[in-house]
């Protein structure tokens, strides 16, 4: 089995296909789960360990912060985005102590994720090769690192 670049877990599938499609586009291998659970069990058999797993805040059994607890307690190093419908403070404080490392807004495009991973994460190459280089978009959700010390 391969182990692919970056690993998407939402229980909406238009939003899992629109988050495949944006990080395919910039040049990531994914992988699509149903809920974290799903995504949570591949991890802990062992076979591989993806650079970056993007995780829905919002998923019945399991939302995003609890399959991120889980994710950090069995081991996994790599980086963890949380992928939000809305923004709140509460939420921001209970994802950075469930072990995220950013938080971004589902946007149109998800310019927001793309931004991020290209000016934070540096998984990917600086521009995306299915736009032009100066393509607009807003800054990525700052300072919710839990690395950045």
């Amino acid at each position: 089995m391969s182990c692919q670049d970056a690993w998407v877990a939402d229980d909406s599938v238009a939003s899992r296909r629109l988050l495949e499609m944006t990080l395919k586009k910039t040049g990531l291998s994914t992988r699509a789960f149903e809920s974290g659970i799903e995504a949570l069990n591949v991890f802990t058999k062992g076979d591989c360990s993806p650079q970056l797993i993007v995780l829905d805040s919002e998923m019945p059994d399991m939302d995003g912060c609890m399959t991120a607890r889980m994710f950090r307690r069995a081991g996994y190093e790599g980086v963890l985005v949380l992928c939000s419908g809305s923004e709140n403070e509460a939420l921001t404080a209970r994802a950075l102590r469930s072990g995220f490392d950013f938080i971004t807004i589902k946007d149109a495009g998800f310019s927001e994720l793309k931004n991020l991973l290209q000016s934070k994460v540096c998984l990917l190459p600086a521009t995306d090769p299915g736009s032009s280089a100066d393509e607009p978009g807003q800054a990525p959700t700052e300072a919710r690192s839990r690395r950045s010390a």
